[in-house]
């Protein structure tokens, strides 16, 4: 599991990353600040993120849960605060967890336990049932789904996976899967995260992969790829 820590604490912040390095988890970022944490994830996407409400010039903790969840990455908040009003317009953010300083060592994996129990559900596993076969699909391995009459195909980022055809459509499933998923064609949808060039009428995604952008979803593509 790959993790983010943003906490002001230097203290504080390197126990954490030492506890979760400890149970296995790899850390991929750890900063002190909102500017330079958020600098950081234009370019990453981690599993999850351990953040800290306060970040010394105020709740700079629930700007950057905003932005988390805009994205679905899921986040906890650690604080030192446990005041209603704080709880309050930290829940509203939705964090999968909220921990109040000081904590120990088996508070805080008990947190990441319980957040990633609730990744594996609610972000990123798609169930669909497709004749006498049942399909689990981690969609953060998959490149793009691709629609071909009633079936829907689900091509791996590794290519040297087979890809999994299911008796679905398209509509069947646009509200099942997260924000990262784009549509770029009435029979394509990808991996926002694996885009390495967009073209004037094609995605090039990470693993070479050539996916047609149609004109109809030309201007959202834009949208959400550079903010046109």
């Amino acid at each position: 599991m790959k993790l983010a820590v943003c906490e002001d604490d230097a203290i504080i912040n390197n126990l954490i990353v030492q506890y979760v390095e400890e149970m296995g988890c790899e850390v991929v970022a750890s900063e002190y600040s909102k500017d330079a944490f958020l600098e950081l994830m234009s370019d990453l996407c981690p599993d999850l993120v351990v953040l800290d409400i306060n970040l010394g010039e105020g709740k700079e903790g629930v700007q950057i849960g905003r932005y988390l969840r805009e994205r679905d990455i899921p986040f906890i908040y650690i604080t030192a605060y446990s005041d209603p009003d704080t709880l309050k317009e930290a829940i509203l953010v939705e964090p999968l967890g909220y921990l109040v300083k000081p904590f120990t060592q088996a508070q805080l994996i008990a947190q990441i336990q319980l957040a990633k129990a609730r990744i594996d559900v609610e972000f990123n596993e798609l169930h669909v049932g497709s004749g006498s076969h049942f399909f689990n699909i981690d969609l953060r391995e998959i490149n793009h789904i691709e629609s071909s009459r009633n079936y829907l195909i689900f091509h791996a980022i590794n290519e040297d996976e087979n890809a999994i055809k299911v008796r679905l459509t398209l509509k069947e499933i646009l509200d099942k899967i997260p924000s990262y998923y784009l549509q770029v064609h009435r029979s394509f949808l990808v991996n926002k995260r694996q885009i390495s060039l967009v073209e004037r009428d094609m995605c090039k995604m990470k693993n070479n992969a050539e996916i047609p952008i149609s004109r109809n979803f030309k201007a959202e593509v834009l949208r959400e790829l550079h903010g046109k």
